[in-house]
């Protein structure tokens, strides 16, 4: 290994950098690094007909790394050229790719739910839609009156104040879940109870953290010390 800073110390930061451009070029037909000697041979391409021959020295460094002391070329510079430079940046990028390995082969994630409608769609019998996983949950939207019936007579018998009619009703939610029939239950389900209910319906983690956040979220906006309902939660309490 060479430490990229040992290279620009010993060409120059404006060489290295056109070194940089040599390499990415892929004007570096062959290098080779001397386990034996501690050097390093290249041949480089460069604007002459024939390509470049160089050779660098190098002293040992810290740990593994070595560093370049003397350079030769064949180009009119001689030496301590972007050339070297070049050289030494492919051995020390073929000397970290050897050290990191190959990369483990990761399975391609399953398609998602959109890929099987399109497929459906198209006409294609053969796209089968994924198996939910565990117990499928949903929500239960309901208009609701902004005061409960109970409530809203007892106010009109105090002679009090009503919300006008455009903010008498607002908008609940409440988490439900899919039965064996098919169809939308609440059953003991509720906002209180979610925590709690994970393994008892078999919902599964994905879903149910996303419903645990967004009943969060609600709460967050509230203020504290404010009971709300264990049933519902209203999304006009959101303000975006």
């Amino acid at each position: 290994m060479i430490d990229a800073v040992d290279v620009i110390r010993f060409v120059g930061p404006q060489t290295f950098g056109r070194a940089r451009d040599v390499v990415r070029a892929g004007l570096v037909d062959d290098a080779t690094w001397h386990d034996d000697d501690g050097t390093v041979t290249a041949v480089v391409s460069g604007t002459a007909d024939d390509p470049y021959e160089l050779r660098v020295d190098t002293t040992p460094a810290r740990g593994d790394f070595v560093r370049p002391v003397r350079s030769t070329c064949t180009c009119p510079l001689g030496g301590d050229c972007k050339h070297v430079a070049a050289a030494l940046l492919t051995i020390n990028a073929r000397a970290l790719a050897a050290n990191a390995g190959p990369r483990p082969e990761t399975p391609a994630p399953p398609p998602s739910d959109w890929r099987h409608d399109l497929a459906r769609l198209a006409g294609d019998d053969d796209a089968q839609p994924p198996t939910p996983q565990g117990t499928r949950m949903g929500l239960q939207f309901e208009l609701r009156d902004a005061v409960p019936a109970k409530l809203a007579s007892r106010a009109r018998a105090a002679g009090r104040a009503l919300p006008a009619p455009s903010r008498s009703v607002r908008l609940g939610v409440r988490p439900v879940t899919r039965s064996d029939a098919g169809n939308w239950v609440r059953g003991q389900l509720t906002w209180g109870t979610l925590p709690y209910s994970q393994n008892r319906l078999g919902v599964g983690a994905e879903q149910h953290a996303w419903f645990l956040q967004l009943a969060a979220l609600h709460r967050a906006g509230q203020l504290a010390g404010l009971p709300g309902e264990s049933d519902w939660l209203h999304l006009d309490d959101f303000r975006s």
